[in-house]
């Protein structure tokens, strides 16, 4: 009635575990695929929070790996639409403007150049950041021309 023979229970476990093992299907590593993931705005937002932050932004590893996370996301992974956030964009325009003076007469005489070799690496870092947002704002400038509701899209994230 409900006798089972223990050889027939073996063999039924071999043949689960053996169909388990014929669906596992390799696949090649797609770098750019499985990095887009990071492309997200709560990971976006804790590198422009860390731009941000006074102690953070003196630091010259920590801009560096923010100046090479914003260039992979607008170059390599050609996903700029991220960073079209009105409060991106402001903290963009604010780290542009840092240490520059509106009257033009003004600018030579605020400048301090960097003394130490730190300060000068620094500068550098700052430099190549701001290139990268600079390019972040010309492309969103570029696209706010073709699509004037961009900078209504900017409020809201999709």
């Amino acid at each position: 009635m409900g006798l089972v023979d223990e050889d027939d229970e073996e063999d039924g476990s071999e043949n689960e575990e053996s169909e388990k093992e014929d669906h596992v299907v390799e696949r090649t590593f797609n770098f750019i695929g499985e990095l887009t993931v990071l492309v997200d705005y709560d990971v976006i937002q804790k590198y422009v929070f860390a731009m941000q932050h006074p102690v953070l932004a003196k630091d010259c590893d920590v801009l560096l790996m923010t100046s090479s996370f914003f260039k992979r996301v607008f170059f390599q992974f050609k996903q700029p639409w991220v960073f079209f956030q009105l409060e991106y964009l402001s903290a963009f325009e604010a780290f542009l403007r840092k240490n520059k003076s509106n009257n033009v007469l003004m600018n030579g005489v605020q400048s301090a150049r960097a003394l130490t070799p730190l300060d000068r690496k620094l500068e550098t870092v700052n430099n190549m950041l701001g290139e990268i947002i600079s390019a972040i704002a010309s492309k969103f400038v570029t696209i706010q021309a073709e699509n004037p509701f961009m900078a209504i899209e900017a409020l809201f994230r999709f």
